[in-house]
């Protein structure tokens, strides 16, 4: 995955919720495209590798977003 040494100023990351001025990468958005091309959202790095969990019961990988999850609940 491409890392970009700044973060868009229109964007916000998904995960904290901010656009500080950090090292982003392009995630997937699932959906939006086919498989060589998709639209990706700008996501700090640290927020990545900070929430970052591994279920191993599930075999699957998970990042904690709290950003998120306080706007599902409301």
């Amino acid at each position: 995955m491409r890392t970009f040494a700044h973060f868009p100023q229109d964007s916000v990351c998904p995960i904290c919720g901010k656009n500080t001025d950090d090292e982003c990468v392009l995630v997937p958005i699932v959906g939006t495209g086919d498989e060589r091309i998709v639209e990706g959202q700008p996501t700090h790095v640290e927020c990545l590798v900070d929430g970052v969990m591994y279920y191993r019961n599930h075999g699957a990988i998970a990042i904690d977003a709290p950003y998120r999850k306080e706007q599902w609940t409301n």
